[in-house]
């Protein structure tokens, strides 16, 4: 698959918000997550501590979530990325930081009170090179580490609280 914005500020971005509101486990398995641990920091939304959690079974435990959603739509837009000018004497990067403005509308019909949340936020993405994909000719850049810090909200919190699982991916 060929993106149109490759490189750490790019392609991974827009593939995430349409894995999520797709509900593309293979999707955020393949094109957007690292291999191996991740830490994920969603406490301004979902409450509870930050975490880390292996790739695949975060991947799992968001797609039991998404699909508990009856509409989503997520959005990121004007990602900065922390990367140095290539030159001379200038090592490439295996890992950087890019951070995002976002926001989400989440509706859950069944739920008391009102049906839909929404909200903005600032992303902080930990971003890493993955050679294989570097070698095969694709967007290396994965994301390691996300933090989303909520900017404000609107709605029905009982939405999100509907949604939610523990760490094992249990229902709460």
């Amino acid at each position: 698959m060929v993106h149109a914005n490759p490189g750490a500020g790019g392609a991974w971005r827009e593939w995430k918000a349409w894995y999520y509101d797709t509900v593309d486990e293979a999707g955020l398995t393949n094109e957007v997550f690292a291999p191996g641990t991740l830490h994920i920091d969603y406490t301004s939304i979902l409450g509870g501590q930050p975490f880390d959690i292996d790739a695949s079974a975060w991947t799992t435990q968001l797609i039991g979530m998404l699909r508990r959603l009856d509409g989503k739509q997520h959005l990121y837009t004007a990602v900065l990325a922390e990367l140095p000018q290539p030159g001379a004497g200038q090592a490439r990067p295996e890992t950087c930081k890019a951070y995002s403005q976002g926001g989400a509308s989440m509706v859950v019909q069944a739920v008391p009170g009102g049906h839909i949340m929404q909200n903005g936020a600032q992303a902080t993405f930990e971003m890493v090179r993955v050679p294989e994909l570097e070698a095969k000719g694709l967007n290396p850049w994965r994301i390691r580490g996300q933090t989303v810090n909520l900017a404000w909200q609107n709605g029905n919190k009982a939405v999100v609280d509907s949604i939610k699982t523990d760490r094992t991916g249990e229902e709460n």
